[in-house]
């Protein structure tokens, strides 16, 4: 099969080039083998199913019921593709869904030692800014009271178990702000997002349960107290 430089699987290797720094001949040579295990299938299309324990990876929980082309897959690639996924897939025999932006997924942190740098390749610059949102999120943690940091874990550990990560934002008069969204299992694109406002005392001053359907409109709210 030959590759032309205006085909869309050479612009996608490229794409990964620039990206993650990968040779063309290796994301060429990967990319032609998802499509000929994707011509294999019986369906072109899938749904994508965890196995809803806390060890499912924040961003293969985001794709739990959504569905994928096997010849386009997300991020993440498709179900068991990526390392110890043990995701799994059911073929989807429906119309064609309409495309829906893909999860971002995590970046690798920052290598030890990184003299490349000189050169500020795209990719790179990628995991930059990926260590600086870190560390944003590490220095809001660790301005939470004591108190407030006892009533996050008491948030944590009621989450679904599906639950994305957890994100910290500064309210008023110092109060703390938790986010978390969880996937819906049943209905692809929506989800619930569980928000939490605690003062300075570690007191709940709010604590609500929001669900958004798959047009990101709100479907339904939940006041959630003592919790």
């Amino acid at each position: 099969m030959t590759i032309t430089p205006d085909s869309p699987l050479y612009q996608k290797a490229f794409e990964q080039y620039l990206r993650k720094g990968t040779l063309m001949d290796v994301s060429i040579k990967t990319l032609l083998q998802k499509a000929e295990t994707a011509a294999s299938h019986t369906t072109a299309f899938y749904i994508w199913h965890t196995q809803g324990d806390g060890k499912v990876r924040p961003s293969h929980a985001a794709n739990e019921g959504r569905i994928f082309a096997w010849d386009k897959p997300p991020a993440t690639g498709n179900p068991g593709e990526d390392f110890g996924c043990r995701c799994w897939a059911e073929p989807y025999h429906g119309i064609a869904p309409k495309p829906k932006p893909e999860p971002i997924p995590a970046e690798p942190g920052l290598d030890p030692v990184y003299p490349e740098l000189l050169f500020f390749p795209l990719f790179r610059l990628g995991r930059i800014l990926s260590a600086v949102v870190r560390g944003i999120r590490a220095f809001s943690t660790d301005t939470l009271t004591p108190a407030q940091a006892r009533n996050l874990n008491r948030f944590d550990k009621k989450l679904p178990k599906d639950a994305g990560e957890i994100t910290i934002t500064e309210g008023s008069n110092g109060q703390r702000i938790f986010r978390s969204d969880v996937p819906a299992k049943n209905i692809p694109g929506s989800y619930a997002r569980y928000e939490k406002i605690v003062d300075k005392a570690g007191n709940t001053v709010s604590y609500t349960k929001t669900t958004y359907g798959s047009n990101g409109n709100i479907v339904h709210v939940k006041v959630k107290f003592g919790e």
